[in-house]
């Protein structure tokens, strides 16, 4: 498994389980790096799969 579907994976997870709601900011590329032992390139690959899916907006 790739670092980015790693990260994409736990965000998913996190995202079901309810530990972020509707509209709510997910944790910034930084502290999610740093919880899961990853790049940022990785967190930023992540979540462009989840914005293309429509999971997420980026952050204005």
């Amino acid at each position: 498994m790739r670092t980015h579907e790693r990260v994409l994976a736990h965000l998913e997870e996190g995202i079901a389980a309810g530990r972020w709601g509707l509209g709510e900011r997910l944790p910034g590329e930084r502290a999610l790096a740093e919880d899961l032992g990853v790049s940022r390139p990785s967190v930023r690959e992540a979540i462009r799969v989840l914005d293309a899916l429509g999971i997420v907006r980026p952050g204005v």
